[in-house]
């Protein structure tokens, strides 16, 4: 199996989020996998990975490795904090996006942008 050299643009899929929210999509439906970067300065609240096969009518939680857990790569379906979070299989799907749950009173702000390798 060949590496992709084909990236997509970054898109930014949270910018400065200081409370819950959808956030943007990742169009994934010629990717092979995705990438997406978590940062800022906050707590209180949690990342999740969704991914979509309809276009964003219907999201189900995916889990992603998380890329810092070498050399276990840990795979997980949330994150409490910064990091790279690696979408293997991106096939089959069309869009992935990173959901923000706040819980009790967030404090600060977090960004996630995302990138594509395309098939």
């Amino acid at each position: 199996m060949g590496v992709s050299t084909r990236l997509g643009p970054i898109v930014i899929l949270q910018d400065a989020v200081s409370a819950a929210a959808n956030g943007a999509l990742l169009d994934i439906t010629d990717a092979t996998s995705a990438v997406l970067e978590i940062s800022g300065g906050w707590s209180g609240m949690t990342v999740t990975f969704q991914a979509s096969i309809d276009t964003g009518q219907t999201w189900l939680a995916v889990s992603c490795t998380q890329m810092e857990s070498a050399p276990t790569l840990t795979r997980t379906a949330s994150a409490t904090n910064n990091g790279l979070y690696f979408l293997e299989f991106a096939r089959p799907l069309n869009a992935v996006r990173a959901k923000v749950i706040a819980s009790g009173t967030p404090t600060g702000a977090l960004t996630v942008r995302a990138r594509a390798a395309l098939a």
